[in-house]
């Protein structure tokens, strides 16, 4: 027998903005239902919510380089930061003004050796989910370790901003071999402690994806937080 066909077309996307008094404002969007990570709609519209012309955005897992790219194309200044080498290569290929900074190594080192502080006005990540973030080579050996490592990337990222911006982070909860992985809400935490303070606003993400003739529904956070 033949092997099924993937289904590529573009689904539907509810991005939502709850307010506090619980009202939420509904934006359609149509991305690429391959993969889980931050896409170039989604970034572009929260670029250019949180931050103006000019700012430098800071994104501490570059990936293939979708808010630099947002940025280049916005009139952000961007400092993406990749470990991996044949990623930053692509992302370099997409950079054309010398306002877009991408450099090649482990986030947590490349955030410490940045000397001047309060320097970025914005921050947005999408983080490795749990299972597949490799520091310094290696692969997390466990969830706390996972856990511990964004810990001192938000803590990093906290001294890095200025007074008043704001960091969103993407994450989903992640199944591994049937038990529930509550990343979103372990990180939500782990931000808090850093410094952060929660913004009232939650953002969120949702897929509705068929599978065997079944619907699920997938929900991807940005997680929205001020450093007051």
């Amino acid at each position: 027998m033949g092997r099924k066909k993937k289904n590529t077309r573009a689904v539907s996307v509810e991005y939502e903005l709850w307010f506090e008094d619980n009202s939420p404002c509904h934006i359609s969007l149509r991305v690429d239902p391959i993969g889980e990570s931050l896409q170039y709609s989604v970034a572009q519209k929260i670029v250019l919510l949180f931050s103006k012309k000019g700012d430098w955005v800071l994104d501490p897992f570059a990936g293939f380089g979708t808010v630099l790219e947002v940025c280049q194309k916005n009139n952000r200044k961007c400092m993406g930061i990749e470990r991996q080498v044949k990623r930053v290569h692509h992302c370099k290929k997409k950079i054309k003004s010398e306002n877009i900074v991408m450099l090649e190594g482990d986030a947590l080192k490349e955030l410490k050796k940045l000397k001047k502080p309060r320097f970025f006005d914005f921050c947005l990540m999408d983080p490795p989910f749990f299972g597949f973030l490799y520091t310094n080579g290696k692969k997390t050996k466990n969830y706390s370790e996972h856990l511990s490592f964004l810990q001192k990337i938000f803590k990093q990222v906290f001294k890095k901003l200025r007074r008043g911006s704001y960091c969103i982070v993407g994450t989903k909860n992640v199944y591994k071999k049937g038990r529930l992985f509550p990343l979103a809400c372990d990180l939500a935490h782990l931000l808090k402690k850093a410094g952060f303070k929660p913004f009232p606003e939650i953002v969120r993400v949702r897929k509705k994806i068929g599978r065997g003739g079944r619907k699920e529904t997938r929900t991807y956070f940005l997680l929205v937080n001020q450093k007051k």
